[in-house]
């Protein structure tokens, strides 16, 4: 739901097509104030440039905080591919990207809300902490992607950890299955085609957005949240002292 008046401001990946959204998205909503930014967010260069790109926008509309970040961005790789920075890409993108915006923007969200997109599949997951980037042995496509979900909710715990007794608050929306291209964009062969028969399945992209708007209205009690309800999440995001450690070895592989 689109409120007039609200600043909604998005990132993509391709500049053309931010283009053709955003003027579609003021086709719509003639009187809308919105913005998309495109971006590579598996590069940590383009992240900086990103925050320097948003903070210039608050700035010339004179606002001085975000009421609520979205770290949304999210993709599954068919093998083992880097980016520029010689980071694991499922990694780099799912996990440390969110990292890396979230403290970039920290002083404008002192009394918002910052949103981790979470994953049924994290529940499997572990954290492989003697190869994070799954650069030792076979390739795990879906070891990678887990574990990157798994480390979206670590994240937000340590961050309502450290930021106890203030205004601001991590959440998980784990949006379900839903009918995405997110498991076959960069897929090719027999996981695209087993992606591609799986999605069928899924709910329409509105019924998560559903669970957002609620969060964002509500600021319910809990902290992971599927269907507008806080249900049950993998608890080794319970364990601070393990979040704590990711969160450090993390930060030591952004170049802020």
């Amino acid at each position: 739901m689109y409120i007039l008046g609200d600043h909604v401001l998005a990132v993509g990946s391709n500049k053309e097509k931010c283009a053709r959204i955003e003027q579609s998205f003021h086709d719509e909503f003639p009187n809308s104030i919105f913005r998309i930014f495109a971006c590579d967010l598996s590069s940590q260069a383009a992240i900086q440039h990103l925050t320097t790109e948003i903070t210039t926008y608050l700035s010339n509309k004179n606002l001085n905080k975000i009421d609520c970040l979205i770290n949304h961005a999210g993709s599954v790789m068919d093998h083992l591919q880097m980016t520029v920075d010689g980071i694991e890409y499922q990694f780099a993108l799912n996990h440390l990207a969110t990292i890396q915006l979230t403290e970039n923007l920290l002083s404008y969200t002192e009394d918002g809300l910052v949103l981790f997109t979470g994953s049924t599949s994290h529940y499997k997951a572990k954290i492989h902490w003697l190869n994070l980037e799954f650069k030792k042995g076979f390739y795990r496509i879906f070891g990678s992607y887990r574990q990157s979900k798994l480390a979206n909710a670590m994240m937000a715990k340590y961050y309502n950890h450290l930021w106890e007794g203030t205004d601001r608050r991590a959440y998980v929306i784990d949006p379900g299955l839903v009918k995405t291209n997110v498991g076959t964009k960069n897929m090719k062969g027999l996981p695209k085609l087993v992606w591609n028969i799986v999605k069928r399945k899924g709910d329409d992209p509105t019924v998560p957005v559903a669970t957002y708007l609620y969060v964002i209205d509500n600021r319910p009690e809990g902290f992971y949240f599927r269907n507008k309800k806080a249900i049950n999440y993998n608890k080794v995001a319970d364990d601070l002292q393990a979040c704590e450690k990711l969160y450090q070895i993390s930060k030591t592989k952004i170049k802020f």
